[in-house]
C-alpha cells in the first residue's frame, strides 16, 4: 500500500510525486533488507546496467524510440531561427548527432560515463565542433543563464526521482517560440523490462507529462505513438507556446 511504501521512503519524494504510483517504486523494496537510500541505490544499479551495454545501447534504442520517429520530429521542428539545442540525458548521443548534423548548435548532457565517452570518439570521428558535451545529473543542472530553441527528453523521465521537476526545468531554459520533446513509455506492465533497466516509473500516461505541461503554460503541438515490440507503448510530444 502506499502507507507502507511511504515508511521506506523519504518525506520529500513521497510529496513531490503524489500524482505518480509509489507502486513502480515498491517493486525495489526488499522487506527484510531495505537499504538505507533506496532511491539512491536503484539510480546507481540503473548506471551500472548502462554503462555495461554502452556498446550496444544504440541497437537497443532503435527498437524502443525508431529512427524513423526521430525523423519525423525533426522535420516538424526546425527552421532556419532555431539553432541552439539541448539534448537532456542524452545517453549515447542519438538525438544529438542528428540534431548537430543539420548544422544545429547542439549542447548534450549524460551522467554516465560510458555513454558520454562512445559519444565523445562519435563528436571525435564526425568531426562534429558544434556538439558540446557536459558530464552532470540532470537533476541538478550546471546550466542557468543559457536559453534554447529546442530541448529534448528522450527516454530519460522514467529514470528520474521528480520528473514533473525536470519538465519544468527543461521548459525554464527555452528561448520565447521554442520547443520541449518528450520521448516516453506509456504506462505498461512489463516489469521484467523496467527491472532489468533499474527503471524508477512504468511509463507516464501521456494526458499526466500534458498536464504537466499545460501547468507551464505549454500547448502540445505534435504527439505520435508506436509499439516498442516489447508489449510498451512509447509516445513523442511537442510543446510550445
Amino acid at each position: 500500500s502506499r502507507i507502507y511504501l511511504q515508511q521506506h521512503l523519504p518525506g520529500w519524494f513521497v510529496k513531490k510525486t503524489k500524482d505518480l504510483s509509489l507502486e513502480d517504486i515498491g517493486r525495489f523494496i526488499n522487506t527484510f533488507d531495505p537499504p538505507l537510500d533506496l532511491l539512491a541505490h536503484i539510480q546507481r544499479n540503473s548506471q551500472d546496467y548502462f554503462e555495461s551495454i554502452r556498446n550496444s545501447w544504440n541497437l537497443i534504442r532503435k527498437r524502443l524510440f525508431p529512427q524513423g520517429m526521430l525523423d519525423e520530429i525533426l522535420a516538424a521542428l526546425y527552421n532556419k531561427n532555431q539553432r541552439k539545442v539541448l539534448d537532456l540525458g542524452c545517453g549515447s548521443g542519438v538525438v544529438s548527432i542528428h540534431n548537430a548534423l543539420r548544422g544545429m548548435n547542439v549542447v548534450g548532457v549524460e551522467i554516465n560515463t560510458g555513454m558520454l565517452n562512445e559519444l565523445y570518439k562519435i563528436k571525435k570521428s564526425l568531426h562534429l565542433d558544434h556538439l558540446r558535451l557536459i558530464r552532470a545529473d540532470i537533476s541538478h543542472l550546471p546550466i542557468c543563464a543559457a536559453r534554447f530553441d529546442v530541448v529534448f527528453l528522450t527516454l530519460v523521465l522514467h529514470h528520474v526521482t521528480d520528473p514533473q521537476a525536470i519538465i519544468r526545468k527543461a521548459g525554464s531554459l527555452l528561448c520565447s517560440g521554442g520547443n520541449l520533446v518528450i520521448v516516453e513509455f506509456d504506462r505498461h506492465t512489463n516489469r521484467s523490462m523496467a527491472d532489468m533497466r533499474h527503471e524508477l516509473w512504468m511509463g507516464f500516461n501521456p494526458a499526466l507529462i500534458e498536464r504537466w505541461c499545460k501547468q507551464m503554460k505549454m500547448k502540445l503541438k505534435k504527439m505520435n505513438r508506436w509499439d516498442t515490440g516489447e508489449d510498451v507503448m512509447a509516445y513523442y510530444q511537442v510543446y510550445g507556446e
